[in-house]
This record gives C-alpha cells, sequence and structure tokens, in this order.
C-alpha cells in the first residue's frame, strides 16, 4: 500500500513529508516484542495445573505486544516523518532530536540493517553519523523520485538510493 507524500504545509512551500510503513515497522515492533514478553512470562506460568490455564497465560503476553507494539508504531511514525525539500532531507532521531542535512553537505551513505528494518547512514563533512533515513518508508518510489528532483547526479544518496 503506497501513500503519496503530504505536502508539509510549515516549514518551506514545497517540502515533501514521507512517512514509515506501518506494516513493515508493525510487525517488527510485534516480533520483538513477543521475543521479549515470553522468555520472562513462561516461568511463572509454567506451575499452572492445566493446558488450558497454560495457553491462556500465554495468550496474554501476546494480544499485549501486539496492542502495545500498534500504539508503539502510530506513535513513531507519526513523530518521525522524513522531509524532502530542495534545500535539505530532514526528520527526527531515535532521541527526538530534529537532524538537518543539507544536500551539498553529504559526504557518505552506509546501508545498514538494525532489528531487521533497513535504512541509510548518511555521513556528512562535518558529523559522521548524521542521520539514519529508514529504507520502509510507506512510499519509498516517491521519495527516490524526490531526491532525484532535489539533489544533484553525483550525491552520494542519490546514487545509493538509484543501486
Amino acid at each position: 500500500m503506497n501513500t503519496p507524500p503530504i505536502p508539509v504545509p510549515d516549514p518551506d512551500e514545497g517540502s515533501l513529508i514521507f512517512r514509515c510503513s506501518f506494516s513493515r515497522f508493525y510487525v517488527t515492533t510485534n516480533l520483538i516484542g513477543i521475543a521479549w514478553s515470553l522468555p520472562v512470562t513462561i516461568p511463572f506460568m509454567l506451575p499452572t495445573r492445566s493446558m488450558n490455564h497454560f495457553l491462556a497465560a500465554l495468550g496474554v503476553p501476546v494480544v499485549s505486544a501486539l496492542i502495545v507494539g500498534m500504539l508503539f508504531s502510530i506513535i513513531v511514525i507519526e513523530l518521525y516523518p522524513v522531509i524532502v525539500n530542495e534545500k535539505e532531507l530532514s526528520s527526527t532521531n531515535a532521541w527526538g532530536k530534529k537532524a538537518r542535512v543539507k544536500w551539498s553537505e553529504i559526504s557518505s551513505v552506509k546501508r545498514i540493517n538494525f532489528l531487521t528494518l533497513h535504512y541509510l547512514k548518511i555521513s556528512t563533512f562535518q558529523k559522521k553519523n548524521a542521520f539514519w533515513l529508514p529504507l520502509y518508508l510507506s512510499d519509498i518510489e516517491g521519495f527516490r523520485v524526490a531526491v532525484a528532483e532535489f539533489a544533484a547526479p553525483e550525491n552520494p544518496l542519490r546514487v545509493a538510493l538509484e543501486r
């Protein structure tokens, strides 16, 4: 399901906003949540007398992980958009700090896989770890088109996205 980028009314005229894919982030969040919650709760469920109680108790951490994962995914997707305009690329890092990278300052791009989610680590001439760009955007093709429109042909980000 590809959703078109939403023009951003505030920062700059002509900016486009891209959000992470809900399904990709949600699945990863739930797998991590379930993988963490089961080893923690199973030792408490083992002394139960019947298999029905065990299965019912097993459902609690799984359902909890699904609900918490959904809420977490919605919050992250809404709070961490990627904004593209003619001057720069911007987003919010994992700690909530706004990160801005001008097209001309991008010095290198490296592919990274973190907890099954793919990113491009963007470095500038001033900062080695300036920006982590999620590659699981809901409209990655639209993002590639926007980068091709705003970035120079030799820009490392544009080159990485064209591969």
